[in-house]
């Protein structure tokens, strides 16, 4: 510690400190980039998610945002960037997206009105996971029984999601 090393030096004696191991910080996710090359190269595509917006674009474009580069980091290619305004149109567009991870983009406003329509529907467009982009607080049972299965927000661990969602698609693609 700093107050070791002021002591140490303090008493005039000679000290000997151990170097911190160096290592790269993101070769966690490296290691999972890695992994999604290797997924397109088994496959001729990167695994992809659809980001199913509902709402103005202002309501959706901070989660879509978040989700994006959420994914990103993952090596996941998003589908869905253009805005879809409401249930219809989000699950038409996953349905056609060919993509089998479906997230959520709103508010937490949005969510309390639209998630229960929503999350059913994609699972019948073909959505082997439905996500939801944000926190879902006290919400989180009821976002569960109308078919969300994984929340991404600030405070998830963002590396076994991404890997839990790419063996998913490994294993099923």
């Amino acid at each position: 510690t700093l107050g070791q090393i002021a002591g140490a030096l303090a008493e005039g004696e000679p000290t000997l400190i151990a170097p911190l191991p160096a290592h790269p910080y993101d070769e966690a996710f490296e290691a999972l980039r890695d992994a999604a090359d290797a997924f397109e190269a088994a496959r001729g595509r990167r695994p992809r998610v659809y980001l199913a917006g509902v709402g103005s674009i202002a309501e959706q474009v901070a989660r879509k945002n978040y989700a994006s580069d959420f994914f990103a980091a993952g090596g996941f290619e998003a589908l869905g960037r253009e805005a879809a305004a409401d249930v219809e149109t989000a699950a038409a567009g996953f349905a056609a997206s060919g993509a089998k991870i479906a997230v959520i983009c709103s508010t937490d406003k949005q969510y309390a009105t639209v998630v229960a329509e929503l999350a059913p529907k994609l699972k019948a467009a073909g959505a082997r996971s439905v996500v939801l982009a944000g926190n879902p607080g006290a919400a989180e049972a009821a976002y569960r029984a109308a078919g969300v299965d994984r929340f991404i927000h600030l405070r998830c661990d963002v590396l076994e999601a991404l890997w839990s969602l790419l063996r998913a698609e490994e294993a099923q693609s």
